[in-house]
């Protein structure tokens, strides 16, 4: 019985936790989407790694509240429901780190259009959402050129969640595309080695797609620069 109650309690405390966590934004009552956002937070309070949360937190990720559930798990939450764009932009309204993965998972990427993009990237606020948001992202290349012209943010980590989206889709890009996005790389970025491995990935899609003077010319000015991973970059562009 006293098993029992502690269990009791400890679902409770998480219940409370996730009701404090809830975004501010607010939604219409809907009870379906209720009943399924209750469901998804009780699997991740099941599936959560008090070890793995604590790590991430010292390791400086931004989040609400972090249950250490890992990606493939989440993966697993997310595919018992179908795409829904509703739904998904409520799990990411939450500040919680788990809700807001799955949310990308479920999103209908079709459904993104240059002005409710900026719902997801104002909630972008470390090199985790940026990396998972740009899977979402690089899956509706519609908004190629809303994601070139967001490389000029001023938020880091938008520009990061930009540049991993135009690396994955590098290779639909055209010539004048491609040209603007090397043009628009702020060179800062590359102090980051998850910025840097994007960046890289870009140039050698276009040395690939035959812009070897656009690369060259980029790799000059890094290569006089003194970013943590300029010249890692230079090196793998054989420059």
């Amino acid at each position: 019985v006293q098993s029992y109650n502690n269990k009791l309690i400890h679902t409770t405390v998480l219940l409370k936790i996730f009701s404090i966590m809830e975004s501010k934004k607010y939604f219409a009552v809907n009870e379906i989407l209720n009943k399924e956002i209750s469901q998804i937070k009780n699997k991740i309070m099941l599936s959560m790694n008090g070890i793995c949360a604590e790590k991430m937190q010292n390791s400086g990720f931004n989040y609400g509240k972090n249950f250490g559930v890992s990606w493939d798990r989440l993966c697993e939450i997310a595919s018992a429901y179908e795409q829904h764009w509703d739904l998904a932009k409520r799990l990411w309204n939450i500040d919680i780190r788990e809700t807001k993965l799955i949310a990308t998972k479920i999103c209908s990427p079709e459904m993104l259009n240059e002005k409710n993009i900026y719902e997801w990237i104002s909630g972008i606020n470390n090199s985790e959402l940026a990396e998972i948001t740009s899977i979402l992202f690089a899956k509706n290349i519609t908004l190629t050129h809303k994601y070139i012209e967001l490389l000029h943010d001023t938020n880091f980590y938008i520009r990061l969640s930009m540049l991993h989206t135009l690396s994955k889709i590098g290779m639909n890009l055209n010539e004048k595309e491609i040209e603007e996005i090397i043009k628009s790389i702020n060179i800062s970025d590359t102090d980051n080695i998850s910025a840097a491995r994007a960046i890289e990935s870009i140039l050698l899609t276009a040395d690939i797609k035959g812009q070897k003077e656009i690369t060259t010319e980029f790799t000059k000015i890094l290569s006089q620069t003194k970013t943590t991973y300029s010249e890692y970059i230079c090196k793998s562009l054989n420059y």
